[in-house]
């Protein structure tokens, strides 16, 4: 099944806060990023793809392991490396 996602209308900041302790989120812990594409993935849940600071790669998540933040506390994170 294809997943399909678009580009949000707006910039969206978020921090990865993993819902439990067995998510594949878990290695971003704490780690802030900006939302790239998002969309629903057909189990009742989103798909949310983000470009986490500091990391090569955009990584793929389930929207209910991010937090949203301000560009503030992204922007004050990411240069601290965090």
């Amino acid at each position: 099944m294809a997943v399909v996602t678009k580009a949000p209308k707006r910039d969206i900041y978020v921090k990865v806060w993993p819902a439990s302790v067995t998510s594949a989120a878990t290695s971003y812990s704490g780690r802030v990023g900006k939302v790239v594409s998002e969309g629903p993935s057909g189990e009742g849940q989103t798909i949310v793809i983000v470009d986490i600071a500091g990391e090569p790669e955009r990584k793929v998540f389930n929207g209910c392991d991010l937090d949203l933040i301000t560009k503030k506390e992204y922007f004050n994170e990411a240069l601290r490396g965090g």
